[in-house]
C-alpha cells in the first residue's frame, strides 16, 4: 500500500471519530479503528510530509478523548498513534494546550501493577519523543512524575524513565534541576539497579559540565561527593543480625560502579579539569589510602589508580618516537600525572610501600614504580624530584639517617623486583593458561611470518655443540627409554624423551643415521603419515601438543640434509623401506580432496580420510597441523624441491574456488607458507588473490599487511604490486581493504615513493581514497602528482573547510576513545576479548599470525517447534586494526542445503539460536579462557522482536558484541551470517595512537603547499573562527586542529607567528569556558611545541617545552593551576535552585489568590500541601478523606483541580501521594466531558512552567 493510501485511510478514521463523537456507533467500532489507525500512522511515520497533514490541533482535540477512556487498550493505542503522528514543536505545544499532559502525568503515577506496565511504557515513549523534539515546552508536572518513576520496581519502566530524565537533562537542564532530576541522576549513577545506565549517566553529567551555560545551571544541584563518599566515609555496611549480606552486596556493587564513574571522569578533559579545579574530592580519595579502611575499599581505589597508570605504561612508545606521528595520549597523561602528584599520590604510595602488610605494600610499590616511570617518561626534570629523592635516600651515608636509608632501600629494592617480574605477574593474573599453551606451541613450531624473537636456530646450534661434547651414552639411553624401537604402539612411547631426541640429538647427521638404522625414524614418520591413521585423527587439544612439536622438529631436521629428500620421498632405498613415502601420502591426500572421484586408483586409499578435511572436523583434529607443514616444506631448499616434484601447490590450486568450500584449508596454508624468496609460495598467494572466494581474498590482503609489518625483504618489489592489483579490483570491499593496508604501508616514506612511482589511479574509492591521497601531499613527488589531477587539491581544500574539518574532530575523538579504552565500560557486556598473555611483547605481527593460525570454530545450536540441531559454521577471519579486533564471520552451510532450509523461519515464528566458540576441541568463554561447558550467546524470537535493527532487507541483532544478521523476505527470515568481534587486548599497546592525517597539516610540509594555502586565504578564516565568541564550539575546535597541524611543521609555523596566535592559544587553554576546548588547545599547543620556534614562543607565555626521558617533546604551563581554574561568572550567580525562583513563585501566588477559593477549598489545598511532607501526610490523608465524604462535590470543581495541579507542579510529592491526589478527583477525571470542562475553565490556559 502506498503512503497516500495510508494517509487517506488515516484521515478517514479521524473524520469518523470527529463526526460520531459520543454515539453508539463510535463505541462499537472504536477499538478496531484505533488499531487500524496505529497501523497506518506507523507506516507513515518516516514520511514527514504526510505526518504534517495529520499533526494538527484539531486531531489532538479528537484523539485526546480516548486518553481518559475506561478501556486500557484504547488508551494504549491512542498513545501509540500520538507518538507516530506528533513530530514537531507546534504539535507538542498543542498537546500541552489541550491539557493532555495532565493525563500523561496521571498515567505515569498509576499503581505499579503488571496490567499497567504497557500503558506506562507507551506514555514514557511519547514523553521521550516530546523531550527530543521540544524540551522547552515540556511541563514540570511531567518531570516530577518521571523523577518518581526512577524508583520503580519494574526494570523496564525504571530504565525508560532514567533515559528520559537523562535526555531532558541535556535538552533542558534548568527544568530537570528544578525537579530534582540532576541530583537523581547523580544518585542513580552509583545505584546497582541502574548499573547498565551508569555509563550514559556519567557521560551526561560530563556533557553538562562542559558548557558554561549548562554548568552554571546544574552546579547548585551537582554534588560529586556522592560518588567519592563511598570511598571516604567511615561507616561500612555489615551483615545484618539474621546473617543476610544484602547491604554488603549492594555496597560492593555501588563501589564497583563508582570506581568506573571516577575513571570515566578522569579520562575526559571536562571531568579532569572539573576535578582538578576543586581537588578536594580527588585528594580525599588518594589520602583515604592512609586511613584504616576496609580492604575492599582500598582495592577499589587501587583499581582506579591501576586503570589510569596502566594507560601510560601501555601507550608510552618503546621505539624511537616519530614527532610527526604524535601520541595524543602523552599530552593527556602528563596533565593527569601532574595532577595526581599535586594530590600527594607519590607521598601516599611511598608511605604505603614501606608497611609490613604485603597486601597493602605490594600494589603500592607497583604503582610507585609505574608513577616513577611516567614521571621520567612524560615530565621534565623539575617534576622528577620525588623519584630522585627516593633513590638518593636509599644510597644515603649519613649515620643519623640510617632508618630513612633502610626504608627507602627496601622500597627501591621491591620496586626493582616488581619491575623484573611484572610481565610474568601480568600473565599469571590475567592470562589464559590454555592460550599460553597454544602460543607456546606455535612459537616452538614457527611457520610463515618471520619472528623477531631470538634466533632459535642459533640457540639450537649452541645447544647441539654442547651436547656433542658429551658421550653417546645419553643418546643411546634416550633412544632406549623412548620405547620407539621396542614397541609399535605410539601411545606407549615416552614422548618426553622423543622430544629431547628430536630437539637436540638428531641435528647431528651421525646420530640421525643411527635413528634410521634402528627404525626409530621410520616408526616416527609412519605415525605422522595419513595412511597410518595415527597423528591426523587426534583431537586438537593441549594434551596432544607434544606430538605436534615432535613432528615439526623431526620434519624440520630431516629437511636440513640433502638426504632428507630421499628419506621423505622414497619407499625403498638405503635408509629404509615403506609402503608409501611421506610425500606420496601428502600428495595423494590432497589430490583425493581436490577431485570428486580420484583419477589415480592409488588415491582411493585416502577417501576414508576426506571427512577430516571438512570444515566441521578440520579445525578439531590434528590434520590441520599436518597440513600446516606444507609451510615448513616451503622454508628450505630440500622442501621446495619436494613441493615441486610432488606438485603440492599445484594440487592446492584446485581448492581455490569462488564458492570457498575449502577456504578453511587454504587460509591456513597461505598464512604458513614462507614468502621470503621468490618462487612458488608467492605465486600461489597471487593465484589465491586473483581466483579465490571473497573470504580467501580478504585473508590474503590481511596477510600482505602482516608481511609488511614483519619487515619482509623486497616487499616493495612484490607485495606492493599485489596490493595495487587489489586496489583496482571492481569489488569495492577488496579495494577498500587493500587501500587500508596501503595506507599503513605508505606511512613509510620509502614505500610512499615506491607507490607513487607506479602512477596510481584512484577510481570509485570516494572519501576513503581521498583521505589516503591527503598523506601523499607530505612529499614533493606526491604534491606534484596530485597537482596533475584536475583541481583535486583545491576541491579537497574547499571540502575540508566546509565539512571535513568538523568530521576530523570526531575522528580524533574516536582515536582517543579507543586508546583510553572508554568504549569498554563493562567487560562482562562487551563480547569477546583475548587477554594480554603474549610472550613476545614487541612484535604485533607475530601475535596476529598466531591468532589467525588458531583453529577457531563457531558452533550454532538451532531450535524451533519443528527442528533442533547443531551446525559448524564456515569461518572467515578479518582484522580491524583501528579497534584491534579479530572479526570471526560465521556463514551457514551453502544455500538450499538441508540445514539451511531449516534456518529459514516465518517472520512470526519462535526460534532460539545458541552460539559458542571453540579453539580446536576446547570450549572457550568470552575472555578466550578454557571452560568445561560451552559459553553460549543466545539469540531468539524475543530479541528479534525487541532489540532488532532493520537495515535495508536485513535484520541485525547485537547480543553483547556478537551480531546476528538475517536476510528478510516477504514472510520469512534466514540467518545470513554471525559476526564475533574479539578484542585483542594490548596487541597495539606498543604502537602509537596517531593523529589521523589532516589535509592542511600534510599540505604545509612542502613549500608549494604553504604557498597554495596563503593564496586561498583559508588560514585567515580558521583564525577568525578560533577568535570569534559566536562561532559554534565544534567549528571552533575544528579550526583549532587546523591551526595545530599547520603549525606542526617548520613551514607552517611561519603562518602561526605572522598572526601572533601563540599568546591567544595560551589564553584560550587557560580561560576557555568550554572545558573541552581547553583540552583541544593543550593538544594544539603541544603540536606547536614540536618546532624549535614554537617552543620559544610558548616559553614567552610561561608554557615550558621539554624533552622527557623517553625523548618525547611535551609542553605544560609553568603553573598547572592556570589550566584547571574555572572562573565563576555572573551567570552562576543568576542561577538559583527551585525554592529561590522568586519570579515563578510570585506568579504562582498571584494565580492562586485570583481564583478566590472558598474556605472548604482552601482547607483542601492546605491538606494537599501536607501530603508533600512525610511527617504530615498521614494526618492530611485522614482530613482529606473526611472532606471527600462530607462534601464529595468539592472534588469535582475544575478550578480547585487546577490549583491542585499547580501545587503538584511546584511542590514535591512522592509518587504514592500523587496517585492518591488523582484518586480524589477521579469523578471529575472520568467524566466523558472532562476535556470540554478543562477547555472552559479559563485558568487552565495559564502555563507558568
Amino acid at each position: 500500500m502506498a503512503d497516500k493510501d495510508y494517509l487517506s485511510r488515516s484521515l478517514k478514521i479521524i473524520r469518523f471519530f470527529a463526526k460520531n463523537a459520543g454515539t453508539a456507533e463510535l463505541e462499537a467500532n472504536k477499538g478496531t479503528l484505533l488499531n487500524e489507525l496505529v497501523k497506518y500512522v506507523k507506516a507513515l511515520s518516516e514520511n514527514s510530509q504526510a505526518i504534517a497533514k495529520l499533526a494538527s490541533e484539531s486531531l489532538i482535540a479528537i484523539l485526546r478523548t480516548f486518553i481518559s477512556d475506561k478501556d486500557r487498550s484504547y488508551r494504549i493505542n491512542t498513545l501509540k498513534a500520538l507518538r507516530y503522528i506528533l513530530d514537531s514543536a507546534p504539535a507538542f505545544q498543542y498537546l500541552r494546550s489541550k491539557h493532555v499532559y495532565i493525563f500523561l502525568a496521571k498515567n505515569l503515577d498509576r499503581e505499579n501493577k503488571p496490567e499497567n506496565t504497557e500503558e506506562t511504557i507507551q506514555t514514557l515513549k511519547l514523553i521521550r519523543k516530546w523531550i527530543e523534539i521540544d524540551a522547552k515546552s515540556f511541563p514540570k508536572l511531567l518531570v516530577n512524575s518521571i523523577v518518581g518513576l526512577t524508583e520503580s520496581q519494574d526494570e523496564v519502566i525504571r530504565k525508560t524513565a532514567v533515559e528520559s530524565l537523562r535526555i531532558l537533562s541535556m535538552a533542558n537542564p534548568e527544568l530537570s534541576g528544578w525537579a530534582g532530576g540532576i541530583k537523581t541522576l547523580i544518585d542513580l549513577s552509583v545505584d546497582p539497579n541502574c548499573r547498565e545506565l551508569s555509563h550514559s549517566i556519567i557521560l551526561t553529567l560530563i556533557y553538562l559540565l562542559n558548557d558554561p551555560n549548562t554548568r552554571s545551571v546544574i552546579k547548585p544541584h551537582l554534588d560529586l561527593t556522592r560518588i567519592f563518599s563511598l570511598f571516604t566515609d567511615v561507616d561500612y555496611p555489615v551483615e545484618s543480625r539474621d546473617g543476610k549480606k544484602d547491604h554488603l552486596v549492594r555496597f560492593e556493587n555501588q563501589l564497583e560502579i563508582a570506581k568506573k564513574a571516577i575513571v570515566m571522569m578522569l579520562k575526559s578533559w571536562t571531568g579532569l579539569i572539573y576535578l582538578g579545579h576543586d581537588r578536594t574530592s580527588l585528594k580525599s580519595l588518594i589520602t583515604a589510602l592512609r586511613q584504616p579502611i576496609k580492604p575492599l575499599i582500598r582495592n577499589a581505589i587501587y583499581d582506579i589508580l591501576n586503570e589510569i597508570l596502566t594507560i601510560g605504561i601501555k601507550n608510552i612508545p618503546k621505539r624511537n618516537y616519530d614527532s610527526q606521528m604524535q601520541n595524543l595520549i602523552n599530552y593527556y597523561l602528563m596533565v593527569v600525572i601532574e595532577l595526581l602528584m599535586e594530590c600527594d599520590l607519590f607521598t601516599v604510595l611511598l608511605e604505603l610501600s614501606g608497611v609490613e602488610d604485603r597486601e597493602i605494600a605490594n600494589p603500592a610499590q607497583k604503582f610507585l614504580k609505574n608513577l616513577s616511570y611516567l614521571n621520567f617518561t612524560l615530565l621534565s626534570q623539575n617534576h622528577q624530584q620525588y623519584p630522585n629523592f627516593l633513590v638518593a635516600s636509599s644510597e644515603i651515608t649519613n649515620p643519623v639517617l640510617m632508618e630513612l636509608k633502610s626504608r627507602s632501600y627496601n622500597v627501591v629494592h621491591s620496586m626493582g623486583d616488581y619491575l623484573f617480574d611484572s610481565v610474568l605477574e601480568r600473565r599469571k593474573e590475567g592470562g589464559s593458561r590454555f592460550l599460553s599453551l597454544c602460543e607456546n606451541l606455535y612459537l616452538s613450531t614457527q611457520l610463515g611470518l618471520p619472528s623477531h624473537k631470538m634466533n632459535n636456530e642459533i640457540i639450537g646450534k649452541i645447544k647441539t655443540q654442547l651436547e656433542m661434547e658429551t658421550d653417546d651414552q645419553k643418546f643411546a639411553a634416550l633412544m632406549k627409554s623412548s620405547l620407539v624401537t621396542q614397541n609399535r604402539e605410539p601411545k606407549n612411547w615416552n614422548w618426553a624423551d622423543i622430544i629431547q631426541i628430536t630437539d637436540t640429538y638428531l641435528t647431528n647427521m651421525q646420530r640421525l643415521g643411527e635413528a634410521i638404522r634402528t627404525k626409530f625414524l621410520k616408526r616416527l614418520l609412519n605415525f605422522y603419515q595419513p595412511s597410518k591413521q595415527g597423528f591426523i585423527s587426534l583431537e586438537w587439544k593441549p594434551e596432544n601438543f607434544p606430538y605436534v612439536k615432535v613432528g615439526y622438529k623431526l620434519l624440520k631436521t630431516i629437511l636440513k640434509y640433502k638426504e632428507g629428500k630421499q628419506i621423505l620421498s622414497s619407499t625403498s632405498d638405503e635408509f629404509f623401506s615403506a609402503s608409501r613415502s611421506f610425500m606420496v601420502d601428502m600428495s595423494g591426500l590432497l589430490r583425493c580432496a581436490a577431485e570428486e572421484k580420484p583419477s589415480n586408483s592409488k588415491d582411493n586409499a585416502y577417501v576414508e580420510f576426506m571427512p577430516l578435511l571438512s570444515h566441521e572436523v578440520f579445525n578439531q583434529r590434528m590434520i590441520r597441523e599436518y597440513i600446516c607443514w606444507i609451510g615448513l616444506l616451503s622454508m628450505s631448499k630440500v622442501g621446495l624441491e619436494l613441493l615441486n616434484e610432488f606438485q603440492i601447490l599445484q594440487s592446492l590450486t584446485a581448492f581455490v574456488t569462488k564458492t570457498g568450500e575449502k577456504d578453511h584449508i587454504l587460509t591456513l596454508i597461505i598464512f604458513n607458507l614462507d614468502y621470503k624468496n621468490e618462487g612458488e609460495a608467492r605465486n600461489f598467494l597471487q593465484y589465491c588473490l586473483e581466483n579465490g572466494s571473497k573470504g580467501l581474498i580478504k585473508s590474503g590482503i590481511e596477510l600482505l599487511r602482516l608481511l609488511y609489518r614483519s619487515e619482509l625483504n623486497d616487499f616493495a618489489k612484490w607485495g606492493l604490486p599485489l596490493l595495487c592489483t587489489m586496489l583496482y579490483r571492481s569489488e569495492q570491499e577488496f579495494s577498500l581493504l587493500a587501500l587500508n593496508v596501503i595506507e599503513e604501508v605508505c606511512q613509510d616514506k620509502e614505500y610512499m615513493h615506491a607507490f607513487l612511482s607506479r602512477g596510481p589511479k584512484f577510481t570509485s574509492l570516494g572519501k576513503n581514497g581521498n583521505n589516503f591521497l591527503i598523506t601523499l601531499l607530505s612529499i614533493k613527488q606526491g604534491f606534484e602528482y596530485l597537482t596533475n589531477v584536475t583541481n583535486w587539491i583545491e576541491a579537497e581544500m574547499e571540502r575540508w573547510k566546509e565539512t571535513e574539518n568538523r568530521e576530523y574532530v570526531q575522528r580524533v575523538e574516536r582515536c582517543l576513545l579507543t586508546a583510553l579504552d572508554l568504549g569498554n565500560f563493562d567487560d562482562a557486556n562487551n563480547g569477546f576479548k583475548m587477554s594480554d598473555f603474549w610472550q613476545n611483547d614487541d612484535n604485533a605481527s607475530t601475535h596476529l599470525s598466531f591468532v589467525f593460525r588458531l583453529p577457531w570454530n563457531m558452533i550454532l545450536h538451532f531450535e524451533n517447534e519443528k527442528f533442533e540441531g547443531d551446525m559448524f559454521m564456515q569461518i572467515q577471519m578479518e582484522y580491524n586494526p583501528q579497534n584491534s579486533q579479530l572479526i570471526l564471520i560465521g556463514l551457514p552451510k551453502p544455500p538450499n542445503s538441508d540445514f539451511d532450509k531449516k534456518l529459514t523461519v516465518h517472520q512470526d515464528a519462535h526460534f532460539v539460536m545458541k552460539l559458542h566458540l571453540t579453539i580446536g576441541k576446547v570450549n572457550i568463554d568470552n575472555l578466550c579462557k578454557e571452560t568445561g561447558s560451552p559459553f553460549t550467546i543466545r539469540c531468539g524470537y524475543n530479541d528479534k522482536k525487541h532489540n532488532a535493527q532493520y537495515i535495508g532487507n536485513q535484520c541485525v541483532i547485537n547480543q553483547n558484541g556478537v551480531i546476528f544478521i538475517f536476510d528478510c523476505f516477504e514472510s520469512t527470515i534466514r540467518l545470513s551470517q554471525i559476526k564475533v568481534a574479539i578484542k585483542l587486548d594490548n596487541l597495539n599497546s606498543n604502537n602509537l595512537t596517531k593523529l589521523p592525517p589532516h589535509l592542511y597539516g600534510e599540505l604545509v610540509k612542502t613549500r608549494k603547499g604553504v604557498e597554495l594555502l596563503r593564496q586561498t586565504k583559508y588560514f585567515e578564516s580558521f583564525v577568525e573562527d578560533m577568535l570569534s565568541p559566536d562561532c559554534p564550539i565544534l567549528k571552533k575546535r575544528a579550526s583549532l586542529w587546523c591551526i595545530g597541524h599547520i603549525g606542526l611543521s617548520k613551514n607552517g609555523f611561519t603562518l602561526i607567528k605572522e598572526h601572533q596566535l601563540v599568546p591567544k592559544l595560551v589564553q584560550m587553554a587557560q580561560e576557555a569556558e568550554f572545558l573541552s576546548l581547553r583540552g583541544t588547545c593543550l593538544y594544539v599547543l603541544n603540536l606547536l611545541a614540536n618546532t624549535l620556534e614554537g617552543s620559544y614562543e610558548l616559553e614567552k607565555c610561561n608554557w615550558l617545552t621539554h624533552i622527557t626521558g623517553a625523548n618525547i617533546k611535551v609542553c605544560l604551563p609553568k603553573d598547572l593551576k592556570q589550566f584547571f581554574t574555572i572562573k565563576s561568572s555572573f551567570k552562576d550567580l543568576q542561577k538559583a535552585p527551585w525554592p529561590l525562583q522568586d519570579d515563578l513563585w510570585k506568579k504562582f501566588d498571584e494565580i492562586m489568590k485570583s481564583l478566590h477559593h472558598s474556605e472548604e477549598q482552601l482547607e483542601v489545598l492546605h491538606h494537599i500541601s501536607g501530603l508533600s511532607s512525610a511527617m504530615t501526610n498521614k494526618t492530611a490523608q485522614k482530613e482529606l478523606k473526611k472532606l471527600s465524604t462530607k462534601s464529595p462535590n468539592l472534588f469535582t470543581d475544575a478550578y480547585l483541580f487546577y490549583s491542585v495541579i499547580m501545587m503538584m507542579t511546584f511542590y514535591k510529592f512522592r509518587t504514592q501521594m500523587r496517585r492518591y491526589i488523582y484518586s480524589l478527583f477521579d469523578k471529575l477525571l472520568s467524566n466523558q466531558k472532562i476535556f470540554a470542562i478543562l477547555d472552559s475553565t479559563q485558568c487552565f490556559g495559564y502555563n507558568i512552567i
